[in-house]
């Protein structure tokens, strides 16, 4: 293990971590205070009262009868849309830096001439990117438990938040996975980025309208969101981990082939 590079790769993402880190728990602790303070308990029942059951289902990702309640409340701070749109955009960037941004920025001749192979260089990469998704994704679902508790919620166990950040770090290391794979191809890494951009924009559109119309429904199987399931983990429902076994194996099948790639790649 080199610790030299650990160390660079750190000072080259640490502050982006420390203000994505910053963002995901103010946005947690403003959404336990809304609960209390908005009397939204009352308010989304009246939703779902009103015929919008199907809709906070899609939003959710879940199915069956929905119950409000704080634990169902709490599960849309890890679907928020701004929530995913910072995460994917921030693992999507992380992945396009080990080998697109720099054949981008002309700096991978320097890089690979290292003596190391690119396999130990990558493998260094997804340490540190690793390491700061977990931090950033337990640290906002700690920041959800504790927020509750503090507001008098009564909510889930610590085990139930514990489980919903797990399933969220795999969900990140699977997008960043899929950036490593599509940056084996690139040259850019903003290539790398909106390609990342337009497809989990698909994916997410499939898994929402899939929870509303029948016609699209099968192709939820397709999308990344369809397991990303906080509320199953915060009700203890055993398809949450299903769902994390499903984003562990996108994750290791799309590290395998960017290493097969990475190794193969010719950089002139």
């Amino acid at each position: 293990m080199n610790l030299g590079l650990i160390a660079f790769k750190l000072r080259q993402n640490y502050r982006t971590a420390l203000y994505v880190t910053i963002g995901f728990l103010s946005f947690g602790l403003l959404m336990v205070a809304a609960y209390d303070a908005f009397d939204m308990q009352n308010m989304m029942g009246q939703m779902l009262q009103g015929g919008g059951e199907d809709i906070m289902r899609a939003m959710l990702g879940t199915q069956g009868v929905l119950m409000w309640d704080v634990s169902t409340f709490l599960a849309m701070a890890w679907r928020h849309p701004i929530i995913l749109v910072i995460l994917v955009g921030w693992a999507a960037s992380l992945g396009s830096g080990y080998a697109a941004k720099e054949i981008g920025e002309k700096t991978a001749d320097l890089l690979f001439a290292r003596p190391m192979s690119r396999s130990k260089l990558l493998w260094h990469d997804l340490l540190v990117a690793g390491t700061l998704l977990f931090l950033n994704t337990m640290l906002f679902s700690l920041s959800l438990y504790f927020g509750a508790l503090s507001f008098g919620l009564n909510p889930p166990g610590l085990e139930s938040f514990a489980m919903a950040g797990l399933q969220y770090f795999v969900f990140a290391l699977a997008v960043l996975s899929i950036a490593y794979l599509l940056g084996a191809f690139a040259r850019e890494g903003k290539a790398v980025v909106g390609a990342m951009g337009g497809l989990f924009a698909a994916m997410y559109t499939i898994e929402l309208v899939g929870g509303l119309w029948d016609a699209v429904e099968p192709l939820k199987t397709f999308s990344l969101f369809t397991y990303l399931t906080p509320h199953a983990a915060l009700t203890q429902n055993a398809s949450a981990w299903t769902d994390l076994y499903v984003l562990l194996g996108v994750t290791t099948i799309a590290m395998s082939l960017s290493f097969v790639l990475m190794e193969r790649r010719d950089l002139s």
